[in-house]
């Protein structure tokens, strides 16, 4: 699980207007995040972007503070705007189908007591991660702007809606994609989380 994503610039950026013709690397899809407020996002590989960033090639990157503090990005980007983009869990305990229905009960009662302890195991390591990271960052010189609750609203808004894209590209293929958003959409509501926009509902 990796902290959330952050902007990480030459200049400081603290609107969405600061952004208009910079050009902004992230991974592949994240580039959809900074679409509708004239940002140029580039795709990119995390090895490069220091040397990137240091020759002009670019003005920003979406990062998370880890993965900048580790890399000393802060060397050629010391402009933090921290929008709290979301995070991104890829390490989870999973099972086929398939091979769950010929597992035994008691083994199957392990699983998922053991993927609740690692989900949550691995977010507090994130997060006490990122806090660190953000500390390094600021004792190097790094400054740090924290984007309102307006401002994300905002943000938000004037994006696509990367969610429904995502589900509509599943139902293409036959599978349940606005099921699945559906029913991540509720969890989140059932569970009181603070929502933004309700993506499954436009």
């Amino acid at each position: 699980m990796l902290d959330s994503y952050q902007i990480f610039s030459k200049k400081q950026i603290t609107k969405l207007t600061d952004f208009k013709g910079l050009k902004v690397g992230s991974a592949g899809l994240n580039l959809r995040w900074l679409q509708g407020f004239g940002a140029a996002g580039v795709g990119g590989s995390l090895v490069t972007y220091y040397n990137k960033l240091k020759t002009g090639v670019l003005d920003a990157i979406m990062l998370w503070p880890e993965s900048v503090a580790g890399r000393k990005i802060y060397e050629v980007a010391p402009y933090m705007l921290k929008a709290d983009l979301g995070a991104v869990n890829s390490k989870a305990i999973t099972v086929n189908t398939n091979t769950w229905k010929r597992l035994p009960g008691e083994v199957r009662k392990v699983l998922q007591e053991s993927a609740i302890a690692y989900r949550d195991r691995v977010a507090k390591q994130a997060l006490a991660k990122a806090a660190r990271s953000i500390a390094k960052i600021k004792a190097n010189g790094g400054t740090i702007f924290v984007m309102s609750q307006a401002g994300r609203k905002k943000w938000a808004n004037t994006m696509p809606n990367v969610a429904k894209f995502w589900a509509d590209s599943l139902e293409k293929k036959g599978l349940p994609g606005k099921a699945i958003l559906a029913s991540y959409m509720d969890t989140m509501r059932a569970a009181g989380q603070p929502i933004i926009r309700h993506c499954d509902k436009e």
